[in-house]
């Protein structure tokens, strides 16, 4: 009797284990970038694309992504609804963990083995 009810414990404690990722909402666990400047936040990627914003220095944000070549990153839906999904340049943001998860992976040989 006495191992059945542990055994029953053991079990019911790891259900509650398995269901604790979905009791918290999926983008506190995201990490975030923070901005080192006021940044100007653009419709696009690119120094053309006109401005919609700007993002406040030391600002927190998610990032949805980044170009693959690292210059600029889409911010994520927390932010006010005309700067959510906004482009800003990625050197003025810190933050790895955002960036990398973020962003295309880059081939720096062709694996295909030819050329260009």
């Amino acid at each position: 009797m006495r191992t059945q009810k542990a055994k029953s414990l053991t079990l019911s404690a790891l259900a509650l284990l398995a269901t604790m990722p979905f009791l918290t909402p999926a983008r506190a666990a995201e990490p975030t970038a923070r901005s080192t400047a006021i940044l100007q936040v653009r419709t696009a990627p690119g120094w053309t694309a006109p401005v919609i914003g700007n993002l406040a220095k030391n600002q927190q944000v998610t990032l949805e992504h980044c170009t693959r070549n690292g210059d600029w990153c889409q911010l994520g839906p927390e932010l006010t609804p005309d700067l959510a999904g906004g482009w800003v340049r990625a050197g003025y943001l810190v933050g790895m963990a955002a960036k990398i998860r973020v962003t295309p992976f880059q081939f720096m040989v062709n694996p295909w083995g030819r050329g260009y």
